[in-house]
C-alpha cells in the first residue's frame, strides 16, 4: 500500500514538490512553485508568485482544466485532469490560492487553461486546446498542435489593432501568442481593428471567431467560416464581409434588424451541394456599418441605416441601402435590384434614369443595377425612368412608391412595373409610343382609398397573351399618356389628365376632371360615361385637341346621358342635338332649347341639357371644349347604351 507523503517547506523563495501529494505554502517574497504531481496544495501568500505546473508528465489521463478567481493576493483554483474520458478520478490535481503568475505546460490532449492577470507562460501542447490571457499582464501563449482556441481579452485596452491572428498575434507589453487556429476576442474602449482574412499566403482559410468590441469606433473582419460572431457594442463600429473569397457555394445573404446600438443578423451562403449546410455563416449585433463584397451569384444583401459600402460582385444581385446613411452601393454584373428607401425624407427628391446611376450628395451613391424598388417619404418627389436610353429601347421591371406629397412617377418600359402613390395629389406618366413593336394599349381602373388603381398592358402580338409591357398602378390621381401607333384603350379617373392616343382606331375615357384628350391620327372615339347619371362634378370639363369631323366620333353613354332618346348604336337624333352660335351661353342657359346635346359653334363649348326647356341646365353642364371645331352635327356622335 502506497503512502501518501506530505511536504512543507516555509520561507523559501523556490519551493518544489515531489510526485506525492504536496503542500507548499509560499513566504513574502516573490516566489517560485513546482508541485509536481499529485494532490496538491499550494498558497502564494504575499508577494509576485509563480505556479509551474507541467501535465506533459505521465500523460495518461485526459486534458488538464485550470481555472481562477480572485484572491486576496492573487489567484486562487484548481488544476487537475481525470484518469480516463467520463472518470471522476482524479489522476492529478492541485488546488491554489494567491498566485500571480502561471507557467503551464498542458498534455496531449484537449486542455482549458484559464490563468489569472499576472505575465503567463502557457504551452497548451497537442490536443485541441482553450487557452485564455487571463486579462491582464504580459502573456507568451502558445497553443500547439491541433485545433486550438484562443480566449482574449483585452479590456483593459484601447487601440488595439491584430492582423489574422492565424498567423500569431505579438502585441508588445500585452501579449505573444502562436499556433491558435480560432479566436474569441475582446476589445476595450478606443478604436480597434480585428481581422481574419479568409486568404491567407494565397490559400483560403476557415475559422470560426468571437471578435467582441468597447466603447470605441471598431473594425471587424472575421474571414470565413460557418460559425462566426461578432458584437460591437457601443460606438460607430464596421463590419467587413468578403464573399467573394472561396466563391465555391451559393448567393449570399445579409439580413439586418434592430439591435439596442446598431443592428443586428446574419450573413451567410450554402454549399452548393446542399442548401441546408452553411459554407460560411457570421451573426453579428450591435453594428452600425457594413463593407460588403458579395459572390458571383445571386446575393441578397439588406444592410443597417449606416454608411455602407457594397459591391454585390456578378450574379442577379438585390441590394438595399438599409432606409439611412451615406451608403455607396455597386451592383456589379448581372441583372442587378437595389430596394431605395427614402422613406425619411422630407425633401423633394429626384431622380431621372436610376440605370444610369444615382448620385445624392449625403444619401446614396449608386451604379451598376438594371431594377429598382425606390420609396419616398412626404416630399413632392420626381421618380423617372425613361423608357428610352441613349436612342436604345430600355425595359426594367421597377417599383415606384410615394409618399405623402405631390408625386411624379414615370416608369418606362418594363413587364412587370408597379406604381404606389398613397396620399398626394400624384401624376403618373406614361409613353407608349417607345419601343412600339407590340400591339395597343388596354387599360383597367377603379377607385382606391387615395385615386384610382388598375393596370396599364400591352401584349406582343395579336394573338399573344404574352406581355410586351405591363404596370400596376394604385393610388394614382392624375394621368399623362401617350399611346402607340396600334389600337389604344385608354381610361383614365377623376383627375386633369392628359391623354394622346396617337396614330392608331383609339378609344379614350377620361371620366372625371377636366382632361386634354388628343386622339391622333386614326379613328377615335372620345368616350362620356362615368358609370352613373351626369354631375359636373363627375365628369368634368375635358378639352379635345384634334376633334376630325367624319372621321372621329364623341360615344355617349345612357347610363350618364339619361335624358337621350336617341337609339343606341346611332348618332344623335334632331331632338337632341342642336347647335347654336353665341359668344356666351346665356340663351343656353335661359331655356327654351329641348334638345339635350347643345354645341356652340362660336366656342366649341358642348353641353349636357338636362331638364330640356326649363331654365338652366338642370343637373347638365358644359362637358368639353372641341378645339378649333366650328361645324358639328348629330352624326358625329355616337350613342351606347
Amino acid at each position: 500500500m502506497s503512502m501518501l507523503r506530505c511536504i512543507e517547506i516555509k520561507n523559501m523563495a523556490v519551493l518544489n514538490g515531489t510526485n506525492g501529494n504536496d503542500e507548499l505554502n509560499g513566504t513574502s517574497a516573490n516566489d517560485e512553485f513546482n508541485p509536481g504531481l499529485g494532490d496538491d496544495q499550494v498558497d502564494g501568500g504575499i508577494g509576485n508568485d509563480l505556479l509551474i505546473l507541467d501535465y506533459s508528465q505521465r500523460d495518461t489521463g485526459t486534458g488538464m482544466t485550470l481555472d481562477t478567481s480572485s484572491d486576496t493576493f492573487g489567484a486562487e483554483g484548481y488544476g487537475y485532469r481525470y484518469t480516463a474520458l467520463g472518470s471522476i478520478v482524479y489522476l492529478d490535481r492541485i488546488y491554489f490560492e494567491d498566485i500571480d503568475r502561471f507557467n503551464i505546460v498542458g498534455t496531449s490532449k484537449d486542455d482549458y487553461i484559464n490563468p489569472w492577470r499576472g505575465n503567463d507562460t502557457i504551452n497548451a501542447g497537442a490536443g485541441n486546446d482553450t487557452v485564455s490571457n487571463g486579462d491582464g499582464g504580459y502573456d507568451f501563449l502558445d497553443g500547439g498542435a491541433g485545433t486550438d482556441t484562443l480566449l482574449l481579452d483585452l479590456s483593459s485596452f484601447s487601440n488595439i489593432t491584430i492582423n489574422n491572428p492565424i498567423l500569431g498575434i505579438n502585441i508588445p507589453g500585452v501579449i505573444q501568442a502562436i499556433n491558435f487556429e480560432k479566436f474569441n476576442i475582446t476589445t476595450g474602449n478606443g478604436n480597434n481593428s480585428l481581422t481574419q482574412s479568409g486568404l491567407i499566403n494565397g490559400a483560403v482559410y476557415r475559422s470560426n471567431e468571437i471578435f467582441n468590441g468597447g466603447g470605441g469606433n471598431d473594425t471587424f473582419n472575421a474571414g470565413l467560416g460557418n460559425d462566426d460572431q461578432v458584437k460591437g457594442y457601443t460606438g460607430d463600429d464596421l463590419l467587413i464581409l468578403d464573399y467573394s473569397v472561396d466563391d465555391t457555394g451559393t448567393g449570399m445573404t445579409l439580413d439586418t434588424s434592430s439591435d439596442t446600438f446598431g443592428a443586428e443578423g446574419y450573413g451567410y451562403r450554402y454549399t452548393a451541394t446542399n442548401s441546408t449546410v452553411y459554407l460560411d455563416r457570421i451573426y453579428f449585433e450591435e453594428i452600425n456599418r457594413f463593407a460588403i463584397t458579395g459572390t458571383s451569384k445571386n446575393d441578397y444583401i439588406n444592410p443597417w441605416t449606416g454608411n455602407d459600402t457594397i459591391n454585390a460582385g456578378a450574379g442577379n444581385d438585390t441590394v438595399t441601402n438599409g432606409g439611412g446613411g451615406y451608403d455607396i452601393l455597386d451592383g456589379g454584373t448581372g441583372n442587378d435590384r437595389l430596394l431605395l428607401n427614402l422613406f425619411n425624407s422630407s425633401s423633394s427628391i429626384t431622380i431621372s434614369n436610376p440605370n444610369l446611376g444615382i448620385d445624392m450628395p449625403g444619401t446614396v451613391q449608386a451604379i451598376n443595377f438594371e431594377r429598382f424598388t425606390i420609396t419616398t417619404g412626404s416630399g413632392n418627389d420626381t421618380l423617372t425612368q425613361s423608357g428610352l436610353i441613349n436612342n436604345a429601347v430600355y425595359r426594367s421591371n421597377d417599383v415606384f412608391s410615394g409618399g405623402s406629397g405631390n408625386d411624379t412617377f414615370n416608369l418606362g418600359l418594363g413587364r412587370n412595373d408597379e406604381v404606389y402613390g398613397y396620399t398626394g395629389n400624384d401624376l403618373l406618366v406614361l409613353d407608349y409610343s417607345i419601343g412600339d413593336t407590340g400591339i395597343g394599349i388596354s387599360m383597367t381602373i377603379s377607385s382606391s382609398t387615395y385615386g384610382s388603381k388598375g393596370n396599364v398592358y400591352r401584349y406582343t402580338t395579336s394573338s399573344s397573351s404574352s406581355y410586351l409591357d405591363y404596370l400596376y398602378f394604385q393610388d394614382i390621381d392624375r394621368f399623362n399618356i401617350k399611346g402607340t401607333s396600334k389600337n389604344d384603350s385608354i381610361t383614365t379617373w377623376s383627375g386633369d389628365d392628359s391623354i394622346n392616343g396617337g396614330a392608331g382606331n383609339d378609344r379614350i375615357n377620361g371620366r372625371g376632371g377636366d382632361d386634354s384628350l388628343t386622339g391622333g391620327s386614326g379613328v377615335d372615339r372620345f368616350i362620356y360615361n362615368t358609370g352613373s347619371a351626369f354631375t359636373t362634378n363627375d365628369i368634368g370639363v375635358d378639352t379635345i385637341t384634334d376633334f376630325v369631323r367624319g372621321t372621329d366620333k364623341i360615344v355617349l353613354d345612357k347610363t350618364t346621358f339619361t335624358a337621350l332618346t336617341s337609339v343606341a348604336g346611332g348618332g344623335l337624333n334632331s331632338s337632341d342635338f342642336a347647335v347654336i352660335n353665341a359668344s356666351d351661353d346665356g340663351e343656353l342657359v335661359a331655356g327654351g332649347l329641348a334638345d339635350r346635346i347643345i354645341f356652340n359653334q362660336a366656342t366649341g363649348d358642348l353641353f349636357y341639357n338636362q331638364n330640356g326647356t326649363t331654365g338652366g341646365l338642370g343637373s347638365g353642364g358644359l362637358f368639353a371644349n372641341l378645339s378649333g371645331v366650328t361645324t358639328l352635327s348629330g352624326s358625329n356622335f355616337l350613342v351606347q347604351a
